[in-house]
């Protein structure tokens, strides 16, 4: 289906930023390669340059900004 629609695969892990760092999340319970690989798998247009799919994959792989709450 993906072949059928002109699409290509961009990988992107998803991410988190925590006070180690930045830390890569698991999707899947298991942690499964295969299904991990599925779930951070995104499609763009094939006719999408390859400047803007590098910029869209950044997009996707940077971890948010870190939130800190006051409780008073």
């Amino acid at each position: 289906m993906v072949k059928q629609r002109g699409l290509r695969p961009l990988e992107a892990a998803y991410t988190r930023r925590g006070p180690r760092g930045v830390e890569q999340l698991q999707v899947t319970k298991d942690g499964d390669p295969e299904w991990e690989k599925f779930y951070c798998t995104h499609y763009a247009p094939r006719t999408c340059p390859e400047k803007k799919a590098a910029r869209l994959t950044g997009k996707l792989t940077k971890p948010s900004e870190l939130v800190v709450f006051e409780k008073k």
